[in-house]
């Protein structure tokens, strides 16, 4: 199973640096990939980077959508969550 997470690390990680070079300002899937990022590292237990990334995943969905978007709020509330759990 770690090596299956470690692969997913590599590919989310391979995927945000295509997303930031080639995409516009605006676009989900850099949020999207943060989220997951977040989500993978929570799996392992790792809850301080997958609050990290569940914040930097709030911050690039307000960034794009606005703080009151449901996916900010959702990546904020995880985060929040992980933090107070520590």
């Amino acid at each position: 199973t770690q090596g299956k997470y470690a692969g997913a690390e590599t590919s989310y990680n391979q995927a945000l640096d295509i997303y930031r070079t080639l995409l516009t300002p605006g676009r989900s899937e850099i949020g999207d990939t943060l989220y997951q990022l977040g989500v993978l590292y929570k799996k392992q237990g790792a809850t301080d980077k997958a609050s990290t990334f569940f914040s930097k995943a709030a911050s690039a969905y307000a960034d794009s959508f606005g703080s009151t978007d449901r996916r900010a709020v959702k990546a904020a509330r995880k985060a929040s969550a992980l933090v107070s759990a520590a």
